[in-house]
């Protein structure tokens, strides 16, 4: 079949492969899940969910332990060997954020915007550490994250513009603030002002979250989080003792980029 065939508008997608890849997001995402759980968030049927997932299995990219309970397996990094916008950001920032996370116990996410979605690309991964971590390469969305509010509060206008533009389209409900042009610009507006974006129990009920953008000289190319539990502390006491942290290591990580020249 040629290419130009392949993007006609008359081709129909693959509807097993969309629920397939689905499920392995999910897994990705949630963590080690049952089926019930999967089910819960996905709303597909438990039968489905269950061929989706003895595929998987059978390919090597899910392996059930003996309680029922489903995981990705390091095969699903093969997914991702292609990609490779982050790689220098990365080989700049790791080190510095093993050593920030060795001092500050609450977990920590790095993200890159791609499209529709925050993506982690480093996260704190401690034993015992908590269960608000996701963990690398899990897509978070937008609109409700800390990480995708500081994004969309820092990012140029015309990428901003069309970065909402797709997100009011979406069909996932986490994303509805793209669809509320007053509540959606005064968070952005304000997130802006301050130089940092919150979250409070709005994507997570148990925990509030903040944000701040990693620039490049001129050039947005992450966003770095620090999160809490709510039972822990409210969200001013979280600004009081994150906002000087997560600065100060966005600087750190900025001057090492502006030093070796990474992008």
């Amino acid at each position: 079949m040629s290419d130009k065939a392949t993007k006609g508008s008359s081709m129909k997608n693959v509807t097993a492969l969309e629920r397939g890849l689905e499920i392995l997001h999910l897994l990705n995402l949630l963590g080690p899940s049952h089926v019930r759980e999967l089910h819960k968030s996905s709303g597909l049927p438990k039968p489905t969910i269950v061929r989706m997932l003895a595929t998987l299995n059978g390919a090597g990219y899910v392996t059930q332990s003996d309680d029922g309970c489903y995981r990705v397996t390091a095969k699903t990094l093969a997914l991702s060997t292609g990609f490779d916008a982050a790689d220098n950001l990365l080989t700049v920032a790791k080190p510095i954020l093993a050593e920030f996370r060795e001092e500050h116990a609450w977990p920590v996410d790095l993200a890159i915007f791609d499209r529709d979605a925050m993506v982690v690309i480093d996260t704190s991964k401690a034993p015992g550490t908590l269960s608000l971590n996701r963990g690398i390469g899990s897509r978070l969305p937008v609109m409700p994250t800390a990480l995708g509010r500081a994004y969309l509060a820092f990012c140029p206008e015309n990428t901003r513009r069309e970065s909402i533009e797709i997100l009011a389209r979406s069909v996932d409900p986490n994303e509805a603030l793209a669809r509320d042009p007053a509540k959606r610009d005064a968070i952005l507006e304000k997130a802006h002002r301050q130089g940092y974006a919150t979250s409070d129990q709005e994507f997570q009920k148990s925990a509030r979250v903040i944000s701040v953008p990693l620039f490049s000289g001129e050039k947005l190319v992450a966003c770095v989080n620090m999160i809490t539990v709510s039972a822990a502390m409210t969200l001013e006491q979280a600004e009081i003792s994150f906002v000087p942290l997560l600065k100060g290591l966005a600087k750190s990580i900025t001057d090492k980029l502006t030093r070796e020249g990474a992008t």
